[in-house]
Order: structure tokens, then C-alpha cells, then sequence
């Protein structure tokens, strides 16, 4: 039960299934929508003409759903900041002793695990706990502090990717382009060929534009 529970919650803080699912949801309502005149042509040229639009759509909304399961998890950070950490004590503990009562109340509320402040508080009982002084504390505390702004940093990571990826993709998409325009030009039938080489500079052209758009 404990690792289908553990599952499921990295299912659901998956940027990369939120990002596939808001992809097709959105591919899923221009076929149904399929507007018309210039809005129209926008989607067309900019998110349906081409493979490499596909590509950064997808990418562009990975990185929405990693921002916004963010945005989800420091509002929830934010708000366990008013909740107390410990309940109330039955009588005074002893300043190192008491330490593993405390420990216990903590191990006892599953549905804070993931609580930076309940995290933080556990990391500075435990380092009293298993040195027996509260000597050394805020070196400690500061330790910690800095796992925690690098566990922060780390987070970010697939957004970076993210943000790398996105122009080279319409880089990528400008090379294809311009390399379908040479390969169609026609200078013995040049009137003939010049719609097959505006489209290929079109591809050229309109994924470069999404691209830095998106990022």
C-alpha cells in the first residue's frame, strides 16, 4: 500500500505527465475547435505545420506544469508554515531527553513528511538526539539550510533542460527549413519551384518564432 501510495504521488507531481496531458488537451481542442481566417492560419503555421512545432509545444508545456506543481507545492509549504509541529505536552521534557519524544510526535504525523519545517525541525532534534548537547545547533541549522536551498536548486533542473531545449528545437527547425528550400529551388523552373521554397522558408522561419515565443 505504502509504495502504490508512493506511486501515485510521484505520478501526480510528474511535470512530464502533466505537460503530455496538457499537450493532448490541447491538440485535442484545436481539432475540435478548428479555428478559422487568421487565427486560424496562426495555429496552423506556428503549433500544426511541422513535427519540430509538435516537439516544442510539448516541451513548452512541460515546463508550465513543472512551474505550476511548484507554485502548488510552495502554496502548501506556505500555508504548513502557521501549523504547530508539535501537539500539546503532558508535562516538560528534559532539553536532550525530550528530544526523542519530539522525534516520535514527528515520525508520527505521516501527512507531513514532505514538510519543509517539520523537515528542518527533525534534522535539529535528531542531531541533538544523537550527540547528546545542543552544542553545534546552528551550525547545524545552517547545514541544513543549505541542503534544503540546494534540494531547491536541483528542482529546477528539467526546467533548465527545458529552457535549453526549446531554442534549439526551433534551430533545428530553421536548418530543416532552409535545407527543404534548397532542395525544391528549381532555377530552370524557378515560378514552378517557389512555392515549395516559400514553404520550406516558412518552416524555417515559423518554427524559429514559436520557439523563442515559447521560451
Amino acid at each position: 500500500m505504502k509504495k502504490t501510495n508512493q506511486i501515485l504521488q510521484m505520478l501526480v507531481h510528474s511535470p512530464i505527465l502533466w505537460g503530455a496531458l496538457t499537450s493532448a488537451a490541447f491538440y485535442g481542442g484545436l481539432q475540435s475547435w478548428k479555428p478559422e481566417g487568421p487565427l486560424g492560419r496562426f495555429f496552423e503555421d506556428y503549433f500544426l505545420a511541422h513535427p519540430i512545432n509538435y516537439a516544442s509545444t510539448v516541451m513548452f508545456f512541460v515546463g508550465l506544469s513543472a512551474l505550476g506543481i511548484k507554485a502548488l507545492v510552495l502554496g502548501w509549504q506556505q500555508q504548513d508554515l502557521g501549523q504547530p509541529v508539535f501537539g500539546q505536552l503532558s508535562h516538560p521534557l528534559e532539553p536532550i531527553s525530550g528530544s526523542q519524544t519530539l522525534l516520535a510526535q514527528i515520525d508520527a504525523q505521516q501527512d507531513r513528511r514532505d514538510s519543509w519545517l517539520v523537515r528542518r525541525v527533525q534534522g535539529a532534534l535528531e542531531h541533538v538526539h544523537r550527540r547528546g548537547t545542543a552544542d553545534g545547533l546552528l551550525e547545524e541549522l545552517k547545514y541544513l539550510s543549505e541542503v534544503d536551498t540546494a534540494r531547491v536548486e536541483a528542482g529546477y533542473a528539467l526546467l533548465r533542460v527545458v529552457i535549453w531545449a526549446i531554442p534549439i528545437l526551433g534551430f533545428l527547425g530553421t536548418v530543416l527549413g532552409i535545407t527543404m528550400a534548397v532542395a525544391k529551388l528549381q532555377p530552370e523552373a524557378l515560378e514552378k519551384s517557389l512555392h515549395d521554397v516559400v514553404a520550406g522558408l516558412s518552416v524555417a522561419f515559423n518554427t524559429t518564432a514559436q520557439a523563442l515565443g515559447l521560451t
